[in-house]
């Protein structure tokens, strides 16, 4: 019995190592093929060099600012900061299109009507034409939803760099009624 026991170890045991090789040979290959890259990328760094720096700084800003990309909540908390500020002035000294922006983004956004799009570094807030709540055939259906080109009337704020550009625009000087 314990001779059986020894001979079924062995036998996985040499299974395993053959399991173990056929899984090794290609990740050595993925292994040489990896060095090789980077050892070419090394080579051409040192050959021109201008053109590798334009390239470590593309790649290194584009992850800073994929990094540095606002999110949803962010936006939210924006607009209820800027709702608590606008309101806190005189009706007769405000703005009157910061105070229409911020009450439509509110009504959106009360209604589901807003959806946060995220595109890498940039990301957008747009309006849909159906609140998230309702399942609608013309929301999910793919024949009728709207063409792409519409997209870009239906954008609300854009978002870069922990800020959201469209409504930092709109609420520069809210306290100051350039209509009077």
């Amino acid at each position: 019995r314990v001779l059986q026991n020894v001979a079924s170890a062995v036998q996985l045991s040499r299974e395993g190592s053959k399991k173990l090789e056929s899984w090794g040979r290609p990740l050595k290959l993925i292994f040489e093929d990896y060095r090789s890259a980077i050892k070419d990328t090394l080579i051409h760094s040192k050959d021109h060099p201008f053109k590798s720096t334009a390239y470590v700084l593309g790649i290194g800003g584009a992850l800073a600012a994929w990094s540095q990309r606002p999110d949803y909540d962010s936006y939210v908390s924006a607009v209820v900061k800027y709702s608590n500020e606008i309101c806190q002035c005189v009706e007769h000294s405000r703005k009157p299109s910061a105070y229409r922006h911020i009450t439509d983004i509110i009504q959106l956004q009360s209604g589901h009507y807003l959806r946060y799009v995220n595109l890498g570094v940039v990301a957008i807030v747009i309006k849909r034409n159906y609140s998230a709540d309702l399942k609608l055939y013309n929301e999910t259906c793919g024949h009728v939803q709207p063409h792409w080109w519409t997209v870009f009337d239906r954008i609300v704020d854009v978002g870069f760099w922990h800020e959201w550009h469209v409504l930092e625009r709109k609420m520069v000087d809210f306290d100051v009624n350039d209509e009077m």
